[in-house]
């Protein structure tokens, strides 16, 4: 995945809009009250979690917060659980109200889902990218099996939506005291172009001075979970380790005001923590060469259908 090449978006990440409520931010969430923490997770602890390839399926959401999900059970237990963005965003899409034939979801769909059905192993709902986007988001698909692994998974957690524009400060705030949050942001060529137009996914193109420059026009909408921050707000983009910085990115202040919605949650219960001990720990270096062993096997059967053909 990490060969995969630059691409434009012609096609939707995965956002369906949904306007903010002036009651989405709680008067309960209490910011600023205790001396602001220095964030103990930065990306470079997290560069060997592997970064999934969202592709042109419109599953933003879904990714997101899988990784949200991995980071935390992985910042707690220092193990990797390969879990499935695919069974993620099938949940979203039973409950969004939108139905599988229209892409995407929205920010309340990933709460509920993440809240009230957990995520299953990638094993157990592969996320396969080469699907019809329909058939990529059909709940119905899912097994019996990969319905209850990620019902362990289903946290039950509180959560809160930021509204419009939260400020950077007030997004710190949240990455240090819940461990992260998903932010809902307009997307602009900004992402996949450099300064003078030529697709890129190139660091040094798409992240002048460590970040992102602003939407100069809206050509789709997206989900990011960001679990770090320094002067900048930092996130894992799920479009391989070839984009950005091996898969990360940052947002400045002049990026607030094309932050549409933000998603927080109290941080995972001790019960999904301990979802890990009954799983075999698996390391990045274990998918890497099961990913190579799968590319030979490919050429393999490349070469054997060639010989078929010559006889």
């Amino acid at each position: 995945m990490d060969n995969i090449q630059p691409f434009d978006f012609n096609f939707e990440l995965g956002r369906i809009p949904r306007e903010p409520q002036p009651t989405d931010f709680p008067a309960s969430v209490l910011l600023g009250k205790s001396a602001p923490v220095q964030p103990i997770w930065k990306p470079e602890d997290a560069m060997n979690l592997p970064i999934t390839m969202q592709g042109t399926i419109p599953a933003c959401g879904g990714f997101a917060a899988q990784y949200r999900l991995v980071h935390q059970l992985f910042k707690a237990t220092g193990q990797y659980l390969p879990l499935g963005p695919r069974s993620s965003y099938a949940e979203d899409k039973s409950i969004d109200g939108f139905g599988k034939n229209v892409p995407g979801t929205t920010i309340q769909a990933i709460a509920q889902s993440v809240k009230a059905m957990g995520i299953a192993l990638d094993t157990l709902f592969s996320n396969d990218i080469t699907l019809d986007p329909a058939v990529y988001a059909d709940y119905s698909l899912m097994s019996q099996v990969a319905i209850a692994d990620a019902l362990t998974r289903a946290t039950e957690e509180s959560y809160f939506f930021t509204g419009k524009s939260p400020s950077l400060d007030t997004l710190k705030q949240l990455i240090e005291q819940y461990d992260g949050v998903i932010l809902e942001v307009e997307v602009g060529p900004e992402w996949y172009t450099a300064p003078n137009g030529q697709t890129s996914w190139a660091a040094a193109d798409i992240l002048p001075n460590g970040k992102l420059r602003p939407p100069s026009k809206n050509v789709s909408g997206h989900f990011i979970y960001c679990p770090a921050h320094d002067a900048n707000i930092l996130f894992p983009n799920e479009w391989s380790k070839a984009w950005g910085n091996n898969g990360w990115g940052a947002l400045g202040q002049d990026y607030v005001p094309f932050i549409t919605n933000g998603l927080a949650f109290k941080k995972i219960p001790v019960s999904v923590q301990q979802t890990l001990k009954s799983q075999p720990q698996i390391t990045p270096a274990q998918i890497s060469l099961a990913q190579q062993i799968l590319i030979d096997i490919e050429q393999v059967l490349g070469l054997m259908q060639k010989e078929v053909a010559g006889l």
